[in-house]
């Protein structure tokens, strides 16, 4: 599937975005397909932000999940992933 996505308001400048569906192959001579749930991935990224709960609502409203996370005297974590199962930490110190 093609959709166009506009990507500037000032110059009007469009550009092609592809949907890759669950279960279609990314490529032609392999078994492997893709698969968006939650999966182990050797790369952790952590994001430090001053509010962790305003960004974790911002992360919900975009597709992500959030699977927990955690707090105290040094600030607190948000365990969570995008919409293509990558995990990521945002963190408050």
């Amino acid at each position: 599937m093609l959709k166009m996505k506009k990507t500037c308001e000032k110059c009007n400048t469009l550009t092609a975005e592809q949907e890759k569906e669950s279960g279609t192959k990314p490529l032609v001579l392999s078994s492997v397909v893709r698969d968006y749930e939650r999966h182990w991935t050797p790369v952790n990224l952590d994001f430090t932000c001053d509010n962790v709960d305003e960004l974790v609502s911002k992360i919900l409203k975009l597709g992500g999940l959030h699977e927990g996370g955690d707090s105290g005297d040094w600030g607190s974590i948000a365990y969570c992933a995008d919409p293509f199962g990558n995990g990521f930490c945002v963190i408050n110190e």
